[in-house]
């Protein structure tokens, strides 16, 4: 049995009726006798009739390669410098929701040793990401249903990724801690210009991500994170290829030539459950 996974059954729920479960001979069994079953990856999947979405495997493929590259470790090293602010305790835990194929959970569990839950709707990412660590309870799951119990969970990351505060709030314990990461309006600038798109589209998502996080989250605060990233053909491929802006179209021929860095420019939210 995988061990993240078994130690965080106390904390896990049955997403379909809501009541307690457990791990039996290699299932996941609720008090309603609702099966699910271990994949053999070390992953729990709690949706599966769910099918792929936009984000196919290429697309997470592309995302590890820039990761490896370590285009987003600064980001990653400041969300450990942050997230020890949280209130961690026995039985509570870290929640990374949305955490495609689990750099960042992957990365936080090393450095802060807690209990950490990755989960994605895209079982394509959480397939990957049970390769990354197995130190990380994985679970496919939908951030609209939330398979864990209410008042669970010390820190809740949503990083780049669709929000659900609803759900955040219930699983988060009162004093918990909730940090987003919002793209800024310089986000991979070089790569929308290319591709003849504007900024200011940009800039007014982001202000509305940032509004909205508002009016989830107590004592907020934002930082920026903006630098720009070295990068060779190859590298500025996968950078496109990873982002919404590369599905189903295609960059100019030779557009990618005269491309030396890529500017990453993010925003971090953070707050407590209101």
């Amino acid at each position: 049995m995988h061990e993240a996974l078994l130690s965080s059954a106390r904390i896990l729920r049955c997403p379909l009726c809501h009541r307690d479960a457990a791990f039996h001979s290699g299932s996941f069994l609720c008090e309603n006798r609702h099966c699910f079953d271990l994949a053999s990856a070390g992953y729990l999947n709690l949706v599966p009739q769910q099918k792929s979405g936009k984000y196919g495997k290429s697309a997470f493929q592309s995302r590890a390669f820039v990761f490896a590259a370590g285009a987003y470790l600064p980001l990653a090293e400041r969300l450990a410098q942050i997230l020890p602010s949280a209130p961690f305790s026995p039985g509570f835990c870290l929640l990374d929701a949305g955490c495609g194929e689990g750099y960042y959970a992957s990365f936080l569990q090393s450095a802060l040793r807690v209990p950490l839950i990755g989960l994605d709707i895209e079982r394509d990412a959480i397939r990957l990401a049970a390769k990354r660590s197995q130190a990380v309870a994985w679970l496919v799951a939908d951030l609209s249903n939330l398979p864990l119990q209410n008042q669970s969970v010390a820190a809740v990351l949503n990083l780049l990724s669709p929000a659900n505060y609803g759900e955040f709030a219930r699983v988060l314990r009162p004093d918990g801690l909730l940090v987003k990461v919002v793209p800024g309006e310089n986000y991979l600038a070089e790569l929308r210009l290319l591709l003849g798109g504007s900024l200011r589209a940009e800039s007014v998502a982001g202000v509305e991500a940032e509004a909205l996080f508002r009016q989830n989250a107590a004592d907020c605060s934002i930082e920026e994170l903006d630098y720009r990233f070295p990068v060779s053909k190859e590298l500025a491929a996968q950078f496109f290829a990873m982002t919404p802006m590369g599905f189903g179209r295609e960059l100019p021929p030779g557009a990618l030539l005269g491309l030396r860095s890529i500017r990453i420019h993010l925003k971090i939210l953070t707050g407590r459950r209101p």
